[in-house]
């Protein structure tokens, strides 16, 4: 099992898909070439543009789309696959970054005889693999639809922000990290990403109640320190190794090159975004409060982050987690009809 506190770092980021595990293949699925090894991918439905989903790190076709894609294959042709070493696609080029996974997901689509144009959905991690899609073929892309997306760094340099406002808590993030049993990816993934655990915290703690900053500080600088405890490292040591390598080994770089993929194509761009918190066993007022000034801290990164994107349609449900397309697949479903309907004008 995966720690309370590690998943915390996963829920502040949005990053794995954590797909189910016990369900049978899909009938109708192929095997197609990339370049020396080969993806399962499923076609199915008739029409232009083709609809493309993305999944969370480490998901299959199965676990993100199950009710989304039979869906929208009645509106139009619908592409999902399994990304390289996921499920029944044979393991892939390494790094496992954006850049690699956007050339892999164009070569399945013209190896498969799908031509332009393309409708992408992203979910999670997703949501920086389709940024990196579209700034490199742009002219193939006529939207694009982010599910609950990975945020990007919000600070170009993490780590130089930390040293200078927390320097005594970064010094003791490092002598933890100098002791862990971690790859050099995992230490990396581990140092940017409590980095930014300290900036969010500074942002929720200034907009706190005045009586509640101090403790928020503390509750949030524990937590960050609980990151390098076992068993939260456990947790990452567990991950499968597809995962493992798209968001532990390779995630830093695949977060610089979505922030780099700049400017989007012209294209309609719907974001949807979950609102709902965690739940708690206990019912502590401080840290429900807490959690509910983290969820807010998310939305007003999506809508910075979309201040880039004129004409972007935010959509934000309090019914669903992160998991979106399996607790809210009809949101996901009309963003696409928004979509196809605009692509055909």
């Amino acid at each position: 099992m995966r720690s309370t506190k590690f998943l915390t770092l996963i829920f502040l980021f949005g990053s794995l898909g954590m797909g189910q595990k016990d369900i049978h293949a899909l009938e109708g699925s192929k095997r197609v070439d990339v370049g020396g090894y080969r993806l399962r991918v499923l076609v199915a439905g008739q029409g232009t543009p083709t609809v493309v989903l993305e999944s969370g790190s480490g998901s299959r076709i199965e676990d993100n789309w199950a009710k989304v894609r039979p869906e929208i294959a009645k509106l139009t042709r619908v592409f999902a696959y399994d990304r390289a070493g996921v499920g029944e696609s044979e393991a892939g080029q390494k790094p496992r970054t954006a850049q690699q996974i956007a050339t892999e997901l164009h070569s399945a689509l013209r190896n498969s005889g799908l031509a332009p144009l393309y409708i992408l959905v992203g979910h999670s991690i997703g949501g920086p693999y389709i940024r990196v899609f579209a700034h490199r073929y742009p002219t193939e892309v006529a939207g694009m639809v982010f599910v609950d997306p990975t945020l990007e760094l919000r600070e170009r340099d993490p780590i130089a922000w930390a040293k200078v406002h927390h320097s005594e808590k970064y010094t003791e993030l490092e002598n933890k990290l100098a002791k862990a049993e971690l790859s050099e990816g995992a230490r990396s993934w581990m140092r940017i990403m409590c980095a930014e655990s300290m900036r969010l915290t500074d942002e929720i703690v200034q907009k706190a109640p005045r009586e509640l900053r101090d403790k928020w500080a503390r509750m949030m600088e524990m937590e960050i320190l609980g990151f390098l405890e076992e068993p939260s490292l456990d947790g990452l040591r567990q991950m499968p190794q597809a995962p493992r390598e798209e968001e532990i080994e390779s995630g830093i770089a695949t977060l610089q090159q979505a922030r780099a993929a700049w400017p989007l194509p012209d294209v309609p761009v719907v974001l949807l975004a979950a609102s709902k918190p965690r739940e708690f066993k206990s019912n502590n007022a401080e840290e429900l409060a807490l959690e509910k000034a983290r969820v807010q801290a998310r939305l007003d990164a999506f809508k910075e982050w979309l201040k880039k994107i004129p004409g972007a349609q935010f959509i934000v449900t309090e019914k669903s987690g992160h998991h979106i397309p399996n607790e809210e697949p009809e949101l996901v479903i009309d963003a696409v009809r928004q979509i196809i309907k605009r692509a055909k004008k």
